[in-house]
């Protein structure tokens, strides 16, 4: 569409309000997590690109809540107008499910991660 310094300057916009800093694929994310001395025990994709693609498109739609916040602590001024906004919600976006997000399919990545036991303290 020959928009690419406006694709650039929203892409930098959103990567920073997000702090988006670092993307790595699992295994690398996994690589890096026992490169600090971590055991890492799990590794979960979830949430599919298409749907993570979504939100990010819903992304401005949020501003009016945001400045709603701002202006009163609520995100919404009527309650029952959440209600309503929920339920809309929930019937377009069916939850996504780790098992449902195929390897190298899922748009956000979990990793389970414990310090290794250090064994018995020494003796001095």
């Amino acid at each position: 569409l020959g928009a690419g310094t406006l694709a650039a300057s929203f892409r930098s916009f959103y990567d920073s309000f997000w702090r988006h800093y670092h993307f790595h694929a699992p295994a690398r994310w996994a690589a890096r997590f026992e490169a600090a001395g971590l055991q890492v025990l799990e590794v979960t994709e979830y949430g599919s690109r298409d749907r993570c693609t979504f939100h990010d498109l819903l992304v401005p739609l949020a501003l009016p809540a945001h400045l709603v916040k701002t202006w009163s602590g609520r995100y919404f001024l009527l309650p029952a107008l959440r209600r309503w906004v929920v339920r809309l919600a929930r019937s377009l976006l069916p939850a996504d499910r780790p098992e449902t997000v195929l390897p190298g399919t899922g748009g956000l990545v979990c990793i389970r991660a414990v310090r290794p036991d250090p064994g018995p303290p020494r003796s001095a």
